[in-house]
């Protein structure tokens, strides 16, 4: 598979094999996902997607995008970030209109019509369309008011042609998904009801302070739009079908349970199975204890599962000889004597 590569830490329980590879064995996206029967008004309310993915090379790639339920229905496009976070833009909301533009050292100041609420200024980021490639692109924002954004670049400024844009609110989590792993990804409601980036066992709720969506849905104006994973689905413009990821997916799961709370437990649960014996140095920055590899592997072996995202052990005693394994969490297996 040329172009994607994985550094292997210990086994894998999700692989390679019987994934679909949307590049094809490529580093270009060729191909995509289509899901057409997803029912009229899936998860308006409630529902999560998810799925693993694997890629290497695809920073500024489209992951897939859904209707945001809020005061309307809105485009929320899951993306990989320039820079390797998985990240939300909110591109059916928080939409500016740019008029003018210039550069001063490494800030760039735009000029048209903003709503500062749309935005996360908190560390936040916008993406910029419709002008000169100098300008287009993803920055931080310093500073947003109803006429002017000013934005950090790292580049000094350059002539442009174009003179109007538009801008985007983002909000980004703090997971890199562009390191050559596998991550569990996705959208999924919080206990508070509050549509979420997922990453990892992460929830990073999809908010500005006038912005927030309670659910996701493909239904637009009637019509139920087919859910597109690594192409754009234009729910106001018609079909989509353009490749934008080149990645390998694996195990996409649509939920609708009506709680939020198991929503997130399911999540996890499915994301410890993915990670047994996978995750440690280098992949993560802990050391996995003996105890809690050897735990994992009675899981796999069928003397255990996964219940709140930690590993449960449910051995048949053969004798009255134990023995304790101490990791993270202390776990007492019955073993037979010789």
């Amino acid at each position: 598979m040329n172009g994607i590569g994985f550094n292997p830490n210990g086994a894998m329980v999700y692989s390679s094999n019987g994934s679909i590879d949307l590049a094809n064995g490529s580093n270009a996206p060729v191909g995509f996902m289509q899901i057409s029967d997803v029912p009229t008004g899936f998860g308006v309310y409630n529902g999560a997607l998810d799925f693993w993915i694997l890629g290497q090379g695809i920073a500024g790639q489209l992951i897939t995008n859904v209707l945001g339920h809020g005061s309307s229905d809105s485009d929320v496009e899951l993306w990989v970030s320039p820079n390797g976070y998985l990240e939300a833009i909110l591109v059916g909301d928080s939409t500016g209109t740019i008029s003018a533009a210039s550069a001063s050292g490494t800030q760039f100041t735009f000029t048209g019509s903003f709503t500062p609420s749309q935005y996360n200024t908190t560390n936040g980021y916008v993406k910029i369309t419709g002008l000169t490639a100098a300008y287009n692109g993803e920055w931080k924002i310093v500073s947003v008011n109803s006429t002017t954004m000013v934005v950090q670049s790292n580049t000094t400024s350059a002539s442009i042609s174009g003179r109007t844009g538009t801008a985007h609110g983002i909000v980004r989590s703090n997971i890199t998904v562009n390191d050559g792993y596998w991550h569990h990804i996705g959208l999924c409601n919080n206990s508070s009801g509050v549509l979420c980036i997922y990453a990892d066992g992460t929830l990073t709720p999809i908010t500005t302070s006038s912005i927030s969506y309670s659910g996701w849905t493909t239904t637009f104006s009637g019509t139920d739009y087919a859910l597109y994973i690594g192409a754009y689905n234009g729910f106001y413009f018609g079909g989509g079908g353009t490749p934008t990821l080149a990645a390998l997916i694996d195990e996409v799961i649509i939920s609708n349970t009506t709680y939020n709370s198991t929503l997130y437990t399911e999540l996890l649960n499915r994301y410890k199975a993915g990670t047994l014996l996978t995750q440690g140095f280098p992949v993560t920055s802990n050391q996995v204890l003996s105890g809690d590899r050897i735990a994992e592997i009675l899981c796999i072996a069928g003397f255990g599962t996964i219940s709140g995202g930690q590993v449960v052990l449910t051995p048949t005693p053969t004798s009255s000889t134990t023995a304790q394994l101490r990791g993270s969490m202390v776990l007492r297996v019955t073993v037979s004597s010789p």
